[in-house]
């Protein structure tokens, strides 16, 4: 089961392949910070690392529950 199957189940969000589309928009990280930044708030560490996102992604994948 997807992300996106495993999401919408839950009832998380009706979007739920937002997360992979985030992750897949190139055009978009090739605009922020790095490359792999999406800041979300004013602090020098208030960002979401493109890799972490990857990684939740992945996992959410995986896991069968």
């Amino acid at each position: 089961m997807t992300v996106e199957n495993k999401l919408e189940k839950r009832g998380v969000f009706k979007a739920s392949h937002g997360l992979r589309g985030l992750l897949e928009a190139n055009e978009f990280w090739e605009q922020q910070s790095y490359g792999t930044r999406l800041y979300y708030g004013p602090g020098i560490a208030d960002y979401l690392h493109r890799d972490v996102l990857r990684s939740a992604v992945k996992l959410l994948d995986k896991d069968d529950s």
